[in-house]
């Protein structure tokens, strides 16, 4: 599934002689042009854009792609107006001497390593198992533990050696869900923090971004969700403002909705700190699993932050420094793959437009998006049903406009719109007779191929295989055309 091979023991495991796969990744990146030849001229910056700074969230947990599509994809990027990119690396960790790349598109490379919670890759390893609070529920680390510091030391100075020049790194430290279950953990609790879990882990995020900031890194970004609930004069006494930008995440479609942010949230971040980061997403955060793109509902998302800027959090406006706008590959370690990065390009783009000029309609952003990508003016409006049977007809879903447009990796995402029209027939084959199942059976065959054709410049097999048979060849095993 992973890229990695399979573990050795001790420390060898996870920090695998990835030092030289990192060269070749970025050298082989910087060579040559990129092949993508859309229309790459620089998207104007709205004055007075709400988010001064736009930085992409790259994640490879399981879904790294290979080395020349990154070379493909970061002009792009620059283009459309990001300023940085995030990039979470997980098993992948890390890559070396990628800030040649991303300065090449004026673009700033930025680590995310995980500190806390989603600790999944490490934990699950024999070697660090005794590391984990839960035995079972392997993602969140024992913080009390000696060993659990010195791992978490080796990642940042591994991080460090191979970024020389970055000035800032994410430490993630979110959804850590098993604080203070190992005993170890609970004997501290008792002891020096008085039951608060909250507190125990506001300490370890403290400690971590103290020694990143040693090591030579300005700032140091953190989830905001282990002490979102924490008063503010508990995060003034441990000094967070002095050591910590928080990033607020949530991706549900309106996150302006009460309750979904806890009470009085902004109001102890203005008081607790002098900058605060939202976090958006274009793709991996509709449902797990799910690998078809929804466009709206994504830039739903960051229309909704604007209003939540413009309404309950205005008060964060002038300490406002940038947004993430991520791209989960999936939910956690062990889930199933979400939506693709070429599956998503439509979402990434047109978000990007929107963050640079957040006046703007959907209907503006789309226009924009047809210009940009040259999309056909003369092409014949998509069609918006497909009658299967006397019976069952499908709607074609708004993506189906962009197959008419050019963009980075379109024949791939036009792909996962026929894989989409594929698998809603297969689960709609009740009323048709046994010869329109057979011919079913046979398109998943041929979209099978066309799949691994057009991904294996981009995944590694790994990825490509995991895709196949969890939503390809899956869905010969649907009742309805099953055998």
């Amino acid at each position: 599934m992973y890229r990695m091979k399979k573990p050795r023991t001790g420390l060898f495991i996870v920090f695998l002689c990835l030092g030289s796969l990192c060269y070749l990744f970025f050298l082989t990146i910087w060579r040559g042009a990129p092949s993508y030849t859309g229309l790459l001229k620089a998207y104007p910056r709205h004055d007075g854009a709400l988010f001064p700074e736009i930085i992409v969230h790259l994640d490879l947990k399981g879904a790294a792609m290979k080395m020349a599509a990154y070379r493909e994809l970061f002009p792009v990027l620059g283009a459309y107006g990001a300023t940085g990119v995030l990039v979470e690396y997980e098993d992948m960790f890390p890559y070396s001497d990628e800030l040649s790349l991303a300065n090449d598109n004026q673009l700033e490379l930025i680590p995310l390593v995980q500190t806390f919670g989603h600790l999944e890759f490490l934990l699950k390893h024999e070697r660090f198992r005794n590391l984990s609070e839960n035995p079972t529920e392997r993602n969140t680390i024992c913080v009390s533990q000696e060993d659990s510091w010195r791992v978490i030391k080796l990642m940042l100075n591994q991080i460090r050696a191979l970024h020389p020049f970055s000035k800032r790194i994410h430490i993630g430290a979110d959804e850590a869900y098993h604080v203070a279950e190992d005993d170890v953990c609970k004997r501290r609790l008792k002891k020096e923090f008085h039951e608060r879990k909250d507190i125990l882990g506001l300490a370890h995020i403290v400690r971590v971004a103290k020694y990143a900031r040693s090591l030579g890194f300005e700032t140091v970004f953190a989830w905001n969700d282990m002490f979102q609930a924490t008063d503010a004069d508990v995060l003034l006494h441990y000094e967070m403002r002095k050591v910590i930008t928080p990033v607020v995440w949530g991706y549900k479609s309106d996150v302006t909705q009460p309750g979904y942010f806890p009470e009085g949230l902004f109001a102890r971040l203005d008081q607790s700190f002098d900058s605060v980061y939202f976090a958006t997403a274009f793709k991996g955060a509709n449902g797990q699993g799910r690998v078809f793109i929804d466009v709206q509902r994504y830039l739903n998302t960051h229309r909704s932050y604007v209003k939540l800027l413009n309404g309950d959090a205005r008060r964060l406006r002038a300490k406002t420094g940038g947004v993430f706008v991520t791209g989960w590959s999936r939910y956690s370690h062990h889930l199933p793959l979400c939506e693709l990065l070429p599956a998503s390009i439509p979402s990434l783009l047109a978000d990007l437009i929107y963050l640079n000029d957040t006046s703007q309609s959907f209907n503006d952003v789309y226009e924009r998006i047809r210009e940009r990508m040259n999309c056909l003016n003369d092409a014949p409006e998509w069609p918006t049903e497909y009658h299967f049977s006397e019976n069952v007809t499908y709607f074609y879903p708004p993506e189906t406009r962009y197959r008419s447009c050019s963009f980075l990796w379109s024949d791939s995402f036009n792909l996962f719109e026929e894989l989409r029209l594929l698998t809603w027939k297969s689960h709609n084959a009740q009323n048709v007779d046994p010869v329109a199942r057979e011919k079913i059976r046979e398109e998943i065959d041929v979209i099978d191929a066309q799949i691994r054709r057009l991904l294996a410049p981009l995944y590694f097999p790994e990825t490509i295989d995991e895709l196949i048979k969890t939503k390809v060849q899956r869905l010969k095993d649907t009742p309805k055309i099953a055998v």
